[in-house]
């Protein structure tokens, strides 16, 4: 076991993910205030950006390593942008309930699904966040709200394909054009 967090109480640390480079590994926690950073070579804490006490819940880290977009979870979800070699934090507010992470293969748009009694999903230009557009996730209107949960590229950054919760299901889209390609049934919990 390796001891993360900050303070003394239980942060429930939620996600784990190694830098492209394979040299370190992030951590971010549901109660907790950082981004924490650790060596993978013997797991010793590099040092933390301080976030503010959110509903911390994903991140993506940019393809060449330098940046971490990390989601809160919230009504007005915040996306704080985390400059991973000085632990700088630029917060964009205002999207609603924000939850899985990705980039493109370009890495110039970010992907974050809108998890909550949605059916869309946020495209984010990485250089302007206010511009950023909504796609819906369906071509009939669903019954139920598909409550998109996370969001990931194929290798070859094709296609996005995006679990959702509120119809157990998995949706493959065509990059570029938001395309529904496939609907996966995968049961029900």
């Amino acid at each position: 076991y390796i001891d993360v967090g900050n303070t003394s109480g239980t942060e429930s640390p939620h996600m784990v993910r190694v830098s492209p480079d394979g040299q370190y590994w992030y951590v971010i926690s549901l109660t907790g205030n950082s981004l924490q950073k650790y060596r993978a070579s013997d797991d010793g804490f590099i040092g933390e950006a301080i976030l503010g006490v959110k509903n911390w819940n994903t991140f993506t880290i940019s393809n060449e390593g330098q940046k971490a977009y990390v989601v809160d979870w919230s009504a007005v979800g915040d996306i704080a942008v985390v400059d991973l070699n000085t632990f700088s934090v630029e917060h964009n507010v205002g999207f609603n309930y924000p939850h899985g992470s990705t980039l493109n293969l370009a890495g110039d748009t970010l992907y974050i699904t809108q998890q909550t009694a949605s059916s869309k999903l946020y495209k984010i230009p990485v250089n302007d966040f206010s511009g950023f557009t909504e796609v819906n996730l369906y071509t009939a209107l669903p019954a139920n709200p598909l409550n998109p949960h996370e969001v990931l590229f194929s290798p070859d950054g094709a296609k996005y394909f995006v679990t959702c919760q509120g119809t157990s299901e998995l949706r493959i889209f065509q990059q570029g054009t938001d395309q529904l390609l496939a609907v996966i049934p995968v049961g029900e919990l």
